[in-house]
């Protein structure tokens, strides 16, 4: 199976990083884009996160750009987890979901949860 090309939200917070940790050797998923806040936005990740992960996974990573956590950031990848605090993250990922984005969310915000089976469907559906 081809992997499939995926974008993480909130990448330089801690649950950001722990993504990041369950994501660069994912079977199915090659993390393509890292997404920040605006302070973060257009600077290698190295330089914007105080990493607490392994040190090889961090230099897999620490030269990719940061990008905005946009539907413009995250151009070309059809999958995006989040990992941003609840308090934003209802605007950013329904803007991204509206986008045409799927958004697998770590927030608890039960409108923008979907059923396993409907994950499952979203993963086949992304296969190229």
């Amino acid at each position: 199976m081809k992997k499939i090309n995926v974008g993480l939200v909130g990448a330089t917070g801690a649950v950001g990083q722990k993504f990041i940790e369950l994501l660069i050797d994912h079977p199915w998923f090659n993390l393509v884009k890292l997404a920040g806040s605006g302070r973060s936005s257009g600077k290698k990740y190295g330089e914007v996160t105080e990493w607490h992960g392994p040190d090889e996974v961090f230099e897999r990573v620490k030269n990719q750009k940061v990008v905005a956590s946009t539907p413009e950031g995250l151009k070309g990848v059809k999958i995006v987890f989040s990992a941003i605090p609840a308090d934003v993250a209802k605007p950013i990922e329904g803007g991204l979901a509206r986008a045409g984005h799927y958004v697998f969310s770590n927030t608890i915000e039960k409108s923008l949860r979907l059923s396993t089976k409907s994950q499952k469907r979203i993963i086949e559906n992304c296969v190229v």
